[in-house]
């Protein structure tokens, strides 16, 4: 998405108001160019342990299912997501070369466990509400109850887009 670019900068040294099209502050003299760096590219390439570890949560996540549908599926639509950004997140640490420890690696799981499980509450609230609100609008008959279902579902898939949107980034 592009920005449009603005119409005044402040200087980053003493906060001075100046053209965008300026290089230089006109109060101190000071660069208003400022460099980011690249832009962070997610990695390609999953090792051989990543990938194992995927394939033990799905397995835990099968076994749970095995005892108990709703509490596997559960853990499955929140773990597998938590552990492949946990992955992620080590990738682009250990590509940065910044030291990145097992605590780490689990206050980003366990955070990540929170906001999913977080947005499937929120998301199932909204579904839940709008199908309500549907199901006192249409006849109470099968079609009814269809046309009720296929106007909140996407409405629970939009607040957790929305929620997974905005709470999802990584934050390095």
């Amino acid at each position: 998405m592009r920005f449009p670019k603005p119409v005044n900068v402040n200087c980053p040294a003493c906060g001075a108001p100046n053209p965008s099209n300026e290089e230089y502050c006109s109060a101190c003299r000071h660069t208003l160019t400022v460099y980011i760096g690249p832009a962070r590219v997610m990695p390609g390439t999953y090792s051989v342990g990543s990938l194992m570890l995927i394939v033990a949560v799905v397995a835990l996540g099968t076994a749970a299912a095995r005892v108990n549908v709703v509490l596997g599926v559960e853990m499955l639509l929140v773990s597998v997501p938590a552990t492949f950004r946990v992955i992620t997140v080590t990738a682009q640490k250990r590509e940065d070369s910044m030291p990145f420890s097992f605590t780490d690696q689990a206050y980003v799981f366990i955070t990540s466990l929170m906001m999913l499980m977080l947005v499937f509450l929120c998301a199932g609230l909204a579904w839940g509400m709008t199908l309500m609100l549907a199901v006192n609008f249409v006849p109470s008959t099968p079609v009814g109850a269809a046309v009720a279902v296929s106007v909140s579902a996407p409405v629970g898939l939009f607040v957790a887009y929305l929620l997974l949107k905005r709470t999802w980034p990584y934050r390095g």
